[in-house]
């Protein structure tokens, strides 16, 4: 893969902000096909600016976010140091509690956006994402949330009680009001277009 090609997979923003990899991802990071095996996007990036990487080197991230390739982020450190930075950026010491991902979820599901999550339980962002739309705590009682109800502060509970309400003479706009969502939010829900957990299954005619 030449250096144009790989710089085509990539989405580059701004010059100063994450550059990040638009194709498959394992465990966060972007994973690339070159010389018949598979290697981690951001490795190839530095070795695209800055040259081939010290043996048994790890390639850091500056900005702490896995998918990105900006050079400008990335540095080699020796495995010891790539354990000092994840200590310093808090990776190794705060780890999820079942008691955090439990309260990630709940959060997420009343509409709380998950950097206020992420600030409030002192969390990487990143980590109360992966809880709340289930991909991390596959375990825990609460259920996931998806991603355009924490968008629109919409939880399937909203969508139930919303139904009701219209169903009993309220405007969309009244009980859009009474539920702490926008008109236009309920009323994507219950066209269906806002994603809904535990949808009924529509009956066979």
């Amino acid at each position: 893969m030449h250096a144009d090609e790989f710089w085509r997979h990539v989405s580059i923003p701004s010059a100063e902000g994450c550059w990040e990899w638009q194709r498959s991802k394992a465990r966060g990071y972007g994973v690339v096909w070159l010389d018949s095996r598979q290697r981690v996007a951001s490795r190839v990036a530095y070795e695209i600016h800055h040259g081939p990487i010290p043996a048994g080197y790890h390639v850091c991230h500056r900005c702490d976010n896995p998918p990105c390739c900006n050079p400008a982020h990335l540095f080699a450190a020796p495995p010891a140091g790539n354990l000092t930075d994840a200590a310093i950026k808090g990776r190794l010491a705060r780890r999820v509690t079942p008691e955090q991902a439990a309260e990630i979820r709940r959060s997420a599901g009343a509409g709380e956006e998950t950097k206020a999550i992420a600030e409030r339980l002192g969390l990487p962002a990143h980590s109360v994402r992966s809880v709340a739309r289930g991909a991390a705590h596959k375990l825990c009682p609460e259920p996931a949330v998806p991603p355009r109800y924490r968008r629109f502060g919409m939880t399937p509970e909203k969508r139930a009680e919303g139904a009701r309400l219209v169903a009993s003479g309220l405007t969309l706009g009244a009980a859009g009001a009474r539920l702490g969502v926008s008109k236009a939010a309920l009323s994507r829900a219950l066209r269906g277009e806002t994603a809904c957990a535990n949808r009924p299954a529509s009956s066979a005619s």
